[in-house]
């Protein structure tokens, strides 16, 4: 049986208070190989006198401590609605939609969907052949150019009208 890290098991006990009171919460899964610290859960929500709607079914539990910066910036909820709120279409279908977060200290807990309502059919990227693989990021990285990055304006002047100032330019 998977665990809470017994680091957020007082964030988890009072995310899931707020969010789905009485519910029972089972960790399927793990889902371990990612770059931060953060502790990122495949979790089934069984229903129970709920404050979201329809709250039932499989999720993606982070679970992660607050970064402190030198200035101040959004932490991951604020920059997650942020990037989905940029380009809605795109946002649809591409980013998990974030269903609540809870902040209880220097801690914060993310609840997502999952897309589709199912990972059986995903397959991390160490598992896949090199070839795929590099098929899947082409249509990635174009897919981010083309379509989130789709306001976005090429400057076609050469280096050197770019470098000089606009009063030499129009004097």
């Amino acid at each position: 049986m998977i665990n809470i890290p017994q680091q957020y098991d007082s964030l988890c006990k009072a995310a899931f208070a707020k969010w789905a009171p009485n519910a029972k919460v089972s960790i399927i899964k793990d889902l371990i190989g990612g770059k931060s610290s953060a502790s990122v859960l495949l979790v089934d929500i069984a229903p129970g006198a709920n404050k979201l709607k329809n709250i039932s079914g499989q999720f993606i539990l982070k679970l992660d401590t607050l970064k402190k910066w030198i200035s101040e910036e959004p932490n991951e909820s604020e920059r997650h609605i942020a990037a989905a709120n940029r380009n809605a279409r795109f946002s649809n279908e591409h980013i998990p939609k974030l269903l609540d977060f809870f902040i209880q200290e220097d801690q914060i807990a993310l609840l997502y969907e999952i897309a589709g309502q199912s990972l059986i059919h995903v397959t991390t990227a160490d598992f896949t052949d090199a070839g795929v693989f590099r098929q899947l990021c082409d249509k990635l990285s174009t897919s981010l150019l083309c379509e989130l990055n789709d306001q976005y304006k090429i400057n076609n002047c050469a280096r050197r009208e770019f470098l000089i100032p606009k009063s030499e330019k129009t004097g």
